[in-house]
Protein backbone atom coordinates (compact mmCIF):
# COMPACT_ATOMS: atom_id res chain seq x y z
CA UNK A 1 0.00 0.00 0.00
CA UNK A 2 2.48 2.42 0.62
CA UNK A 3 4.91 1.49 -2.18
CA UNK A 4 1.65 2.60 -4.13
CA UNK A 5 1.27 5.70 -2.50
CA UNK A 6 4.55 6.80 -2.65
CA UNK A 7 4.69 6.29 -6.61
CA UNK A 8 1.57 8.16 -6.59
CA UNK A 9 3.53 11.55 -7.81
CA UNK A 10 6.81 11.16 -9.32
CA UNK A 11 10.04 12.09 -7.79
CA UNK A 12 13.10 12.15 -9.59
CA UNK A 13 15.75 10.36 -8.10
CA UNK A 14 18.60 13.50 -7.14
CA UNK A 15 15.31 14.61 -4.98
CA UNK A 16 14.64 10.69 -3.58
CA UNK A 17 18.88 10.85 -2.50
CA UNK A 18 18.07 13.91 -0.58
CA UNK A 19 15.23 12.95 1.13
CA UNK A 20 17.16 9.96 1.90
CA UNK A 21 19.88 11.57 2.93
CA UNK A 22 18.13 13.79 5.57
CA UNK A 23 16.23 10.88 6.57
CA UNK A 24 19.37 9.45 8.15
CA UNK A 25 20.74 12.80 9.36
CA UNK A 26 17.11 13.10 11.50
CA UNK A 27 18.13 9.34 12.77
CA UNK A 28 15.13 7.67 10.65
CA UNK A 29 17.50 4.56 9.25
CA UNK A 30 14.26 2.27 8.54
CA UNK A 31 14.34 0.28 5.52
CA UNK A 32 11.22 1.62 3.93
CA UNK A 33 11.56 5.39 5.93
CA UNK A 34 11.76 7.08 1.89
CA UNK A 35 8.86 4.78 1.12
CA UNK A 36 6.93 6.19 4.18
CA UNK A 37 7.51 9.65 4.03
CA UNK A 38 6.61 9.84 0.47
CA UNK A 39 3.80 7.71 0.67
CA UNK A 40 2.34 9.82 3.92
CA UNK A 41 3.25 13.13 1.90
CA UNK A 42 0.93 12.13 -1.19
CA UNK A 43 -1.90 11.05 0.98
CA UNK A 44 -2.32 14.31 2.54
CA UNK A 45 -2.25 15.44 -1.20
CA UNK A 46 -4.60 13.31 -2.28
CA UNK A 47 -7.06 13.96 0.98
CA UNK A 48 -6.97 17.67 -0.32
CA UNK A 49 -7.70 16.81 -3.61
CA UNK A 50 -10.91 14.28 -2.61
CA UNK A 51 -12.28 16.73 -0.35
CA UNK A 52 -12.01 19.18 -2.67
CA UNK A 53 -13.93 17.22 -5.50
CA UNK A 54 -16.91 16.35 -2.84
CA UNK A 55 -17.53 19.66 -1.69
CA UNK A 56 -17.54 21.16 -5.59
CA UNK A 57 -19.71 18.31 -6.81
CA UNK A 58 -21.89 18.12 -3.84
CA UNK A 59 -22.98 21.73 -4.65
CA UNK A 60 -21.88 23.05 -1.11
CA UNK A 61 -19.71 25.61 -2.20
CA UNK A 62 -21.71 26.82 -5.22
CA UNK A 63 -20.92 30.45 -6.12
CA UNK A 64 -17.60 30.23 -4.19
CA UNK A 65 -15.69 27.84 -6.70
CA UNK A 66 -12.83 30.56 -7.10
CA UNK A 67 -12.35 30.73 -3.17
CA UNK A 68 -12.10 27.11 -3.67
CA UNK A 69 -9.52 26.64 -6.40
CA UNK A 70 -7.48 29.19 -4.28
CA UNK A 71 -7.87 27.40 -1.45
CA UNK A 72 -7.30 23.76 -2.66
CA UNK A 73 -4.13 25.02 -4.69
CA UNK A 74 -2.56 26.82 -0.93
CA UNK A 75 -3.49 23.65 0.66
CA UNK A 76 -1.76 21.22 -1.95
CA UNK A 77 1.63 23.48 -1.57
CA UNK A 78 1.26 23.53 1.85
CA UNK A 79 1.10 19.44 1.97
CA UNK A 80 3.58 19.19 -0.57
CA UNK A 81 5.89 21.38 1.40
CA UNK A 82 5.58 21.25 5.36
CA UNK A 83 6.64 17.47 5.58
CA UNK A 84 9.62 18.54 3.86
CA UNK A 85 10.38 21.45 5.81
CA UNK A 86 10.07 19.28 8.81
CA UNK A 87 12.35 16.82 8.00
CA UNK A 88 15.39 19.25 6.93
CA UNK A 89 14.35 21.37 10.13
CA UNK A 90 14.99 18.02 12.07
CA UNK A 91 17.67 17.06 9.85
CA UNK A 92 19.85 20.11 10.85
CA UNK A 93 18.94 20.25 14.72
CA UNK A 94 20.18 16.76 15.08
CA UNK A 95 22.90 17.63 13.00
CA UNK A 96 23.90 20.78 14.67
CA UNK A 97 23.53 18.55 18.31
CA UNK A 98 25.41 15.60 17.00
CA UNK A 99 28.59 18.83 15.69
CA UNK A 100 28.15 20.37 19.26
CA UNK A 101 28.56 17.07 21.26
CA UNK A 102 31.85 15.69 18.60
CA UNK A 103 34.43 17.12 20.54
CA UNK A 104 33.61 15.88 23.87
CA UNK A 105 33.47 12.47 22.43
CA UNK A 106 36.95 12.95 20.51
CA UNK A 107 38.40 13.63 24.19
CA UNK A 108 36.63 10.78 25.77
CA UNK A 109 37.37 8.61 23.18
CA UNK A 110 40.88 9.56 23.53
CA UNK A 111 41.73 9.16 27.12
CA UNK A 112 39.58 5.83 26.96
CA UNK A 113 42.28 4.44 24.04
CA UNK A 114 45.37 6.00 26.30
CA UNK A 115 43.89 3.56 29.45
CA UNK A 116 45.02 0.53 27.17
CA UNK A 117 41.67 -1.29 25.41
CA UNK A 118 41.38 -1.18 21.62
CA UNK A 119 39.50 1.01 19.93
CA UNK A 120 36.33 -0.90 19.26
CA UNK A 121 36.48 -1.27 23.06
CA UNK A 122 36.61 2.33 23.88
CA UNK A 123 34.35 3.34 21.07
CA UNK A 124 31.71 1.14 22.88
CA UNK A 125 32.50 2.03 26.08
CA UNK A 126 31.83 5.89 25.33
CA UNK A 127 29.16 5.02 24.07
CA UNK A 128 27.59 4.12 27.22
CA UNK A 129 28.63 6.61 29.14
CA UNK A 130 27.13 9.77 26.65
CA UNK A 131 23.54 8.06 27.35
CA UNK A 132 22.27 10.44 29.11
CA UNK A 133 24.10 13.79 28.03
CA UNK A 134 24.13 13.16 24.92
CA UNK A 135 21.73 10.73 23.19
CA UNK A 136 21.89 11.15 19.66
CA UNK A 137 25.43 10.95 19.83
CA UNK A 138 25.37 7.69 21.97
CA UNK A 139 23.06 6.28 19.15
CA UNK A 140 25.62 6.67 16.40
CA UNK A 141 28.57 5.82 18.53
CA UNK A 142 26.53 2.13 19.56
CA UNK A 143 25.63 1.96 15.81
CA UNK A 144 29.85 1.99 15.51
CA UNK A 145 30.30 -0.40 18.06
CA UNK A 146 28.14 -2.97 16.72
CA UNK A 147 29.27 -2.30 12.90
CA UNK A 148 33.29 -3.01 14.43
CA UNK A 149 32.16 -5.86 16.26
CA UNK A 150 30.34 -7.91 13.63
CA UNK A 151 32.50 -6.84 10.76
CA UNK A 152 35.15 -4.27 10.70
CA UNK A 153 35.84 -0.81 11.86
CA UNK A 154 36.40 0.89 8.61
CA UNK A 155 33.58 -0.32 7.37
CA UNK A 156 31.69 1.40 10.30
CA UNK A 157 33.12 4.32 10.48
CA UNK A 158 32.29 4.59 6.73
CA UNK A 159 28.86 3.94 7.59
CA UNK A 160 29.04 6.83 10.29
CA UNK A 161 30.07 9.28 7.58
CA UNK A 162 27.60 8.50 5.29
CA UNK A 163 24.39 8.98 7.88
CA UNK A 164 25.77 11.35 9.87
CA UNK A 165 27.19 13.35 6.75
CA UNK A 166 29.41 16.03 9.06
CA UNK A 167 33.01 16.98 7.93
CA UNK A 168 33.70 16.59 11.65
CA UNK A 169 32.44 13.16 11.68
CA UNK A 170 34.40 12.16 8.41
CA UNK A 171 37.31 14.06 9.68
CA UNK A 172 37.41 11.82 12.62
CA UNK A 173 36.56 8.38 10.57
CA UNK A 174 39.70 9.16 8.65
CA UNK A 175 41.84 9.80 11.43
CA UNK A 176 40.81 6.33 13.14
CA UNK A 177 41.19 4.66 9.86
CA UNK A 178 44.66 6.32 9.09
CA UNK A 179 45.64 5.56 12.27
CA UNK A 180 44.87 1.82 12.77
CA UNK A 181 46.12 1.50 9.37
CA UNK A 182 49.68 3.33 10.12
CA UNK A 183 50.01 2.36 13.18
CA UNK A 184 50.38 5.82 14.86
CA UNK A 185 49.08 7.27 18.64
CA UNK A 186 45.38 7.92 17.46
CA UNK A 187 44.55 9.44 21.35
CA UNK A 188 46.91 12.34 20.14
CA UNK A 189 45.48 12.91 16.69
CA UNK A 190 41.74 12.94 18.53
CA UNK A 191 42.49 15.28 21.14
CA UNK A 192 44.21 17.69 18.26
CA UNK A 193 40.92 16.82 16.23
CA UNK A 194 39.13 18.29 19.54
CA UNK A 195 40.83 21.06 19.58
CA UNK A 196 40.51 21.96 15.80
CA UNK A 197 36.87 21.53 16.20
CA UNK A 198 36.18 23.58 18.94
CA UNK A 199 38.24 26.72 17.55
CA UNK A 200 36.67 26.20 14.10
CA UNK A 201 33.33 26.46 16.01
CA UNK A 202 34.27 29.20 17.68
CA UNK A 203 35.46 31.41 14.64
CA UNK A 204 32.03 29.94 13.27
CA UNK A 205 30.24 31.86 16.33
CA UNK A 206 31.95 35.20 15.88
CA UNK A 207 31.43 35.22 12.14
CA UNK A 208 27.69 34.43 12.97
CA UNK A 209 27.79 37.40 15.49
CA UNK A 210 29.45 39.67 13.09
CA UNK A 211 26.80 38.89 10.73
CA UNK A 212 23.97 39.44 13.06
CA UNK A 213 24.90 43.06 13.35
CA UNK A 214 25.02 43.74 10.23
CA UNK A 215 21.76 41.96 9.11
CA UNK A 216 20.49 43.95 12.52
CA UNK A 217 21.86 47.67 10.74
CA UNK A 218 19.07 48.07 8.00
CA UNK A 219 16.22 47.19 10.00
CA UNK A 220 17.23 49.42 13.15
CA UNK A 221 17.78 52.41 10.62
CA UNK A 222 14.26 51.59 9.26
CA UNK A 223 12.56 51.74 12.07
CA UNK A 224 14.90 54.82 13.63
CA UNK A 225 14.87 57.02 10.89
CA UNK A 226 11.33 58.33 10.98
CA UNK A 227 11.24 59.43 14.55
CA UNK A 228 14.24 60.98 14.45
CA UNK A 229 13.45 62.84 11.22
CA UNK A 230 10.26 63.82 12.91
CA UNK A 231 12.11 64.98 16.67
CA UNK A 232 14.30 66.87 14.29
CA UNK A 233 12.34 68.48 11.18
CA UNK A 234 9.08 68.80 13.42
CA UNK A 235 9.78 71.32 15.55
CA UNK A 236 11.32 73.50 12.87
CA UNK A 237 8.05 72.55 10.37
CA UNK A 238 5.84 73.60 13.60
CA UNK A 239 7.69 76.83 14.23
CA UNK A 240 7.92 77.98 10.42
CA UNK A 241 4.01 77.38 10.34
CA UNK A 242 3.72 79.26 13.45
CA UNK A 243 5.80 82.00 11.59
CA UNK A 244 3.42 81.99 8.53
CA UNK A 245 0.52 82.23 10.50
CA UNK A 246 1.45 85.45 12.00
CA UNK A 247 2.65 87.22 9.04
CA UNK A 248 -0.83 85.98 7.72
CA UNK A 249 -2.48 88.01 10.40
CA UNK A 250 0.00 91.35 10.60
CA UNK A 251 -0.74 91.24 6.91
CA UNK A 252 -4.40 91.26 7.94
CA UNK A 253 -4.52 93.98 10.08
CA UNK A 254 -2.77 96.18 8.02
CA UNK A 255 -5.12 95.63 5.45
CA UNK A 256 -7.99 96.30 7.58
CA UNK A 257 -6.39 99.12 9.30
CA UNK A 258 -5.73 100.65 5.59
CA UNK A 259 -9.39 100.16 4.98
CA UNK A 260 -10.67 101.81 7.88
CA UNK A 261 -8.39 104.92 7.75
CA UNK A 262 -9.25 105.26 3.85
CA UNK A 263 -12.83 105.04 3.89
CA UNK A 264 -13.32 108.83 5.54
CA UNK A 265 -11.16 110.52 3.12
CA UNK A 266 -12.81 108.68 0.36
CA UNK A 267 -16.03 110.17 1.82
CA UNK A 268 -14.32 113.49 2.13
CA UNK A 269 -13.51 113.75 -1.43
CA UNK A 270 -16.75 112.53 -2.50
CA UNK A 271 -18.14 115.75 -0.44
Amino acid sequence: MNGALAGLIPTLASKKKSLQQDLLSAGNYHSTALENFLANRNTIILCVLLTSSLLLASGLVRGLEKELAIGTVALLVLGYALPRIKLSSASETRKQSLSHAFPDFLDMLSMSIESGPPVEKAIERVSRQFEDSHPCLSREIGIVARQANTGSLDHALQSLGDRVDLPEVTACATTIRQGKRLGVKISTALRDSADRMRDTRQQQAEQAGNLASLKLLLPVVLCLSPPVFILLIGPAVLEFREFIQREKENVSEVVEQAGIQGIPRAEKRSG
